[in-house]
């Protein structure tokens, strides 16, 4: 699924090696990376209705590396991005991302 997004910005010509983040206390980010001088942070979550607790959680770990834009990936309709923090699907995503590239 993140294959998809790293591609993307290769085609674009943008060197994007995505690390995850893990605290020890297991806090996490499933993929960070510089884009165009935004520290992205994305999640994924294999549902369709991710829960306040899912959000909170994956705000935090957010925070602790200072990410400036965090994206939940999830299996919803509708992209809800205010743009710096929002969930999309892997499309809306992707879209997101390609606005940012352009």
């Amino acid at each position: 699924m993140i294959g998809q997004v790293v591609e993307l910005l290769a085609a674009r010509g943008l060197s994007v090696a995505p690390p995850c983040f893990r605290t020890s206390d297991g806090y996490e980010v499933e993929r960070v990376f510089t884009l165009h001088r935004h520290l992205w942070a994305i999640e994924v979550k294999r549902t369709s209705n991710p829960s306040q607790a899912d959000f909170a959680r994956f705000n935090a770990a957010a925070d602790l590396i200072a990410a400036d834009r965090r994206v939940l990936v999830a299996q919803v309709n509708k992209t809800a991005f205010n743009g710096w923090s929002g969930v999309a699907s892997l499309p809306g995503l992707l879209k997101l991302l390609t606005k940012e590239v352009a």
